[in-house]
């Protein structure tokens, strides 16, 4: 197999029954869905054996996760070596740059820096030498320190774990996998963002399918999913949130949602904002937020009943331990599958004069409750004051109690 040797003084020895595979994928190649999920599935069969098939997904998608940033990587290195014009000037003002973008908090000139001695083909040419598994995992948690966003995202898969003493992917399926993987680039002009996240989904959805009930921990039938975007409906400028949101499927059908019908207000298009209790569901769904380019969106990792990853901290508003990017009193709709979206202030006040009570039978409840932050406390006695029929009622019926005595 090209590009690989073993380790011990061997050289050349073929890895596995794999075919032959070109070195370097071709820069002008343009994936499309079929072709993405077939490279998937050859990627699942090249460690077919080794774990259980639910599992598959655990060593693939952050490989194909890490190859989409180191060929995004390349592309943007390649993009300052046209503006400096010498290679080795342009990777020394990335370096500094990430390095001073680091101390001071702001954004680098790249989306994520990759170092040399880490990118997909020096990973890819590694030897087979009993020490593959533990260099993939040393460069994958490297590029996550290098890289706060990536933090809990690319370092949670120990490619070198082991299960009663045994490797539970040897190097030989690690370097099989390596090479299905390096087929196709992934690089900004190869794939789009959302072509690429289908495939992830699809990845996502063909072993959800081989683990019954359970499957619906991460992944939601996309009928559903797209069912659930219209119904919610998102408006410009607001946001979304999904308190138990897996993979984060349904987030991002809401978002395509809001992009197919406001196509020239994109730069206005929701926020998304989730919260997962599995750590590695947790991780797939920043990858899939990365994968689509929802760069801006904010995951938290937690129970959601036990310690709400959002909350609202503002004046007049109840207090939480953690902020949420919304401001007070915005109104939140709720579908039964846990995901939500954000309605204006302006439709909610709307909706409480509408239902204010007229005449003698208003109560300074109403008055009252619309300076807390929009916090019905006294709707009830509200709504009492409000039915002066439902009053004499009860008045009748305690007159009849207090006259009514034993024979």
């Amino acid at each position: 197999m090209a590009g690989r040797t073993t380790g011990g003084g061997g050289r050349g020895t073929s890895v596995a029954a794999q075919p032959p595979l070109p070195l370097t994928p071709s820069a002008a190649e343009r994936l499309d869905i079929g072709t993405l999920e077939t490279w998937l599935w050859d990627a699942a069969c090249a460690i077919r054996g080794a774990t259980d098939a639910p599992k598959f997904k655990d060593f693939i998608l952050p490989l194909v996760f890490y190859k989409r940033l180191s060929d995004v990587f390349d592309d943007e290195l390649a993009a300052h070596v046209e503006t400096y014009g010498d290679p080795d000037v342009a990777a020394a003002i990335v370096e500094e740059d990430h390095a001073d973008a680091l101390k001071t908090g702001r954004r680098p000139i790249v989306r994520f820096y990759v170092p040399r001695a880490y990118r997909w083909d020096t990973l890819r040419n590694h030897p087979i030498d009993k020490t593959l598994g533990e260099f993939v995992t040393l460069a994958m948690r490297t590029v996550a320190w290098l890289n706060p966003d990536l933090q809990g995202v690319l370092d949670v898969k120990d490619y070198n774990e082991r299960q009663s003493g045994q490797r539970t992917l040897d190097d030989d399926r690690l370097a099989g996998l390596i090479e299905v993987v390096s087929r196709h680039r992934l690089g900004l002009a190869n794939a789009e963002p959302d072509i690429l996240g289908r495939a992830y989904e699809y990845l996502l959805r063909k072993f959800a399918e081989g683990q019954g009930q359970s499957a619906g921990e991460f992944y939601t039938p996309k009928e559903v999913g797209n069912l659930m975007a219209a119904l919610l409906d998102p408006a410009p400028m607001t946001t979304v949130c999904d308190p138990a949101c897996g993979s984060g499927g349904l987030l991002i059908k809401a978002r395509a949602h809001y992009e197919a019908r406001h196509p020239d207000q994109k730069g206005k298009a929701p926020r998304l904002y989730g919260q997962e209790l599995n750590p590695t569901t947790f991780a797939i769904a920043k990858m899939n937020m990365f994968l689509h380019d929802y760069t801006n969106s904010i995951f938290a990792i937690g129970d959601t009943f036990r310690n709400p990853g959002f909350g609202v901290r503002a004046p007049g508003c109840a207090a939480s331990t953690t902020s949420w990017p919304i401001r007070c009193g915005t109104r939140t709709t709720t579908t039964r599958a846990s995901t939500t979206t954000t309605r204006s202030t302006a439709s909610r006040t709307a909706r409480r004069r509408a239902a204010r009570p007229t005449g003698a039978g208003r109560s300074t409840c109403w008055r009252r409750s619309a300076t807390r932050g929009g916090r019905r406390s006294c709707s009830i006695r509200a709504r009492f004051h409000a039915a002066p029929a439902a009053r004499a009622r009860i008045r009748s019926a305690r007159s009849a109690r207090a006259s009514w005595k034993p024979t």
